[in-house]
């Protein structure tokens, strides 16, 4: 039997008919312990994406928020790998790393995937004060090409970060430490663009250099040369990653923002920012 979009077997094999867009039922494929919850979180995110002209353009979604069996899981490919310590998964909510030894890895190199310009994010939630220490999110680095985003403490009130640039996008007004927020930065052109709390949009001119090679991307601190890094770390929480691929305007970041923050408050994540 050839089975239309609406007709779709049902998100685990059983043979119930089911109405999802093909986008949502290859999430709903690759999955194998969804709760009611958290299918119609996927297909409500999802199908917003894709209105909102999005989704062709992420790599790769990851939501630490889901249950304990598919909280690793990619929406569309990979598979996070955990730290030899593991970091402790709390279902409905996040993976939280409570210590330098903890974090996430990609799968694969980061190049096998990327494109010169892109974006990267996460929804942080720091469990530590904040410090003069610096603090990695998340990132690669293979000698003088980097990808990063680093806050760099209540001493000095900014950021650095580079996505495929040659120097730093430091920020030293109006900077808000990266925090219960979706946030995030990427390269559009010749634009490195940051997100930060409240869904502002940064933009700055930048040399373009490119992609960082054979480096998986580290979540919770960054990878260097190959090797996890346990350094420029602060503890906190993550319900939410995204790599994605292509030019998005100011507009299409916080678009994403905004679906975002309604997925985590549709899965039941709690404490999300209501605007």
């Amino acid at each position: 039997m050839i089975l239309s979009v609406g007709t779709l077997m049902g998100p685990r094999g059983g043979g119930v008919p089911s109405s999802v867009s093909a986008e949502v039922q290859s999430v709903f494929n690759r999955m194998s312990a969804l709760t009611v919850t958290e299918e119609g979180s996927i297909e409500t995110f999802v199908d917003g994406l894709v209105a909102a002209g999005l989704y062709n353009d992420i790599t790769e979604i990851y939501a630490p928020c889901f249950n304990a069996t598919d909280y690793l899981t990619g929406f569309k490919f990979m598979t996070l790998v955990n730290s030899e310590q593991v970091p402790v998964h709390t279902a409905g909510e996040y993976v939280e790393f409570q210590n330098n030894n903890q974090h996430l890895l990609d799968p694969q190199n980061m190049d096998t995937f990327s494109t010169l310009d892109g974006f990267m994010g996460c929804y942080n939630v720091f469990t530590d004060v904040d410090t003069t220490n610096n603090s990695d999110l998340f990132g690669v680095e293979d000698a003088s090409q980097i990808c990063y985003y680093r806050w760099r403490g209540d001493d000095t009130d900014d950021f650095n970060a580079q996505y495929n640039v040659t120097d730093l996008i430091p920020r030293t007004t109006s900077s808000v430490r990266p925090n219960i927020d979706f946030v995030g930065f990427g390269l559009g052109g010749t634009d490195q663009i940051e997100l930060v709390v409240g869904g502002s949009v940064v933009r700055a001119t930048r040399v373009r250099n490119a992609t960082v090679p054979k480096v998986d991307c580290q979540w919770h601190g960054h990878n260097v040369n190959g090797v996890p890094a346990a350094g420029n770390m602060s503890n906190s929480r993550y319900s939410f990653m995204i790599h994605a691929n292509g030019l998005w305007s100011d507009g299409d970041i916080v678009s994403l923002r905004a679906l975002v923050l309604q997925f985590l408050r549709d899965i039941g994540v709690t404490g999300i920012p209501v605007t």
